[in-house]
């Protein structure tokens, strides 16, 4: 679903979703998967930056893009002072520098792939809370939600980043709130069960 690419310091870019849950009253998550990071060759300056590491295939570019994921109630891509944060460096224990595309697919990946989304929020949550239904609200049905994921590369930082590019797909999981407990899906598993 997303790919970046030719991103240079300064740059910057936004992915907006409008979400609208039918019938029930439904938990929703927000998911990320199949990250893919590519070094693509090395250029000379960025060959002799201390930060490279000679070799590595994959690129460095996921570690410096810094990513903020609010609920952006007026559809607009930009955050606004009424509109809550899910991750970025808003959000407490991350900062302008920790709210990297790697950090939120790190958050994600203890929660199988998931950041839980809060159906009221006046309520606190925070972006590494888990997928507990005591920690959110549910959504109300035949509602339209906006969510929106800003990206920008800060100016300030060297050439490890030069011809690497990222690919990763985001999307969202509903389930109903009636006989469901938030506790979202079972992580999936590749091994045989036990005889």
């Amino acid at each position: 679903l997303v790919s970046l690419d030719d991103v240079k310091p300064g740059d910057e870019g936004c992915l907006n979703f409008s979400l609208h849950l039918f019938d029930n009253p439904g938990f929703i998550w927000l998911y990320a998967d199949n990250l893919v990071s590519e070094e693509n060759g090395l250029t000379e300056p960025e060959s002799k930056d201390p930060d490279e590491v000679n070799g590595e295939e994959s690129g460095e570019l996921e570690e410096e893009i810094i990513v903020r994921i609010f609920y952006d109630e007026n559809h607009n891509c930009q955050l606004d002072d009424n509109e809550a944060v899910i991750f970025g460096p808003e959000v407490d224990g991350l900062d302008g520098e920790s709210a990297t595309l790697a950090k939120a697919f790190e958050v994600m990946s203890r929660n199988n792939g998931f950041i839980p989304l809060d159906g009221n929020r006046d309520t606190p949550m925070g972006y590494d809370d888990g997928d507990t239904a005591e920690a959110r609200d549910c959504f109300v049905n035949s509602t339209t939600q906006y969510v929106t994921m800003q990206w920008w590369l800060p100016v300030d930082h060297a050439n490890e980043i030069q011809t690497d590019s990222v690919t990763f797909d985001l999307g969202f999981y509903t389930e109903q709130c009636r006989h469901n407990d938030g506790s979202g899906m079972e992580p999936e598993t590749t091994e045989e069960p036990a005889d």
